[in-house]
């Protein structure tokens, strides 16, 4: 198994057209894989995106979620968060006795879920790879540039 890490994406204001194209390529690749001839042997490869990585307001739109700024901000569960002073808090939730606090679902993803602010399905629910919410992981370089690697 290789594995090559990827990152080169531009400045845009619509992040998705510029990815959609790349994320139909990996599709094909992971399903059909490509034939490569190395002398007289044949081999047929194939290629799967490991994972999606980004700040929250880009993983947010790859993934169609409303933004950490809205109720249900987290890409990660269903807590309800709560406006105080002008920014959202998620220290105290405010979910309703019907809406029960839950880790969000890889169908959630691939299907979309409007009530708990998933807009569209994601750009990567085709995949086969997409298989689980922790597909997006989390922002290790924003963390370091915070000086967390001090505290390491």
């Amino acid at each position: 198994m290789n594995i090559i890490d990827v990152a080169c994406v531009p400045k845009t204001k619509n992040l998705q057209s510029f990815l959609v194209p790349m994320i139909k390529e990996l599709e094909d690749l992971s399903k059909n894989g490509i034939v490569v001839e190395v002398g007289d042997m044949k081999y047929r490869l194939k290629v799967h995106l490991f994972g999606s990585y980004g700040d929250i307001p880009s993983v947010s739109e790859v993934n169609s979620l409303k933004g950490h700024n809205s109720y249900y901000g987290c890409r990660f569960c269903s807590i309800r968060g709560k406006q105080v002073s002008r920014t959202m808090s998620f220290g105290n939730p405010t979910n309703p006795p019907d809406d029960p606090i839950r880790k969000r679902t890889i169908e959630d993803f691939k299907y979309g879920n409007v009530v708990h602010g998933i807009k569209n399905p994601s750009i990567f629910r085709d995949l086969p790879s997409y298989l689980t919410p922790s597909f997006m992981g989390i922002d290790e370089f924003y963390l370091l540039s915070l000086n967390l690697a001090r505290m390491i």
